[in-house]
């Protein structure tokens, strides 16, 4: 069954995760949005990372869960932890899979997608992502940075 309960002692009712999701984030969003400014800086960081994912989307012809899959690859990557020099580590299908929580299946029918758009590359030990400077343009709009759209 989807959901979980609220009030495990005597209410059987349940509640999908979305809605739960809403009801507990509402006071912290409230919260933490509550100045003006922050909501302004908040819909233009949204702005701008929309305005990216919509450009990839339309210039390389790829669905928006194809793009969180090209992310993720690029997270995985280039992981971070690695110290000081970066090193590209090619990912496999199944931990990709596992850091997405996609199944290994649709995965590999997406990521075939993405290698035919030239947008990552399968090795012998994986698949990375081949062309960086949209993925960089990808990343730098998560952090808030005003990529060349």
């Amino acid at each position: 069954m989807i959901g979980r309960r609220l009030n495990r002692a005597e209410d059987p009712i349940r509640v999908p995760d979305a809605a739960l999701w809403f009801t507990y984030s509402r006071s912290s969003w409230s919260a933490g949005l509550n100045d003006k400014t922050d909501m302004m800086a908040s819909a233009r960081f949204a702005s701008r990372f929309f305005r990216v994912l919509i450009s990839l989307k339309g210039r390389f012809g790829v669905e928006f869960d194809e793009i969180v899959i090209f992310f993720g690859l690029g997270r995985l990557n280039f992981d971070p932890t690695q110290g000081p020099m970066m090193f590209v580590k090619p990912i496999n299908i199944l931990s990709l899979s596992e850091f997405l929580a996609i199944p290994r299946e649709t995965l590999r029918r997406k990521l075939l997608h993405l290698e035919e758009k030239e947008l990552v590359q399968r090795t012998s030990y994986g698949y990375v992502v081949k062309d960086v400077a949209s993925w960089r343009r990808l990343a730098d709009a998560g952090q808030g940075a005003d990529p060349e759209v």
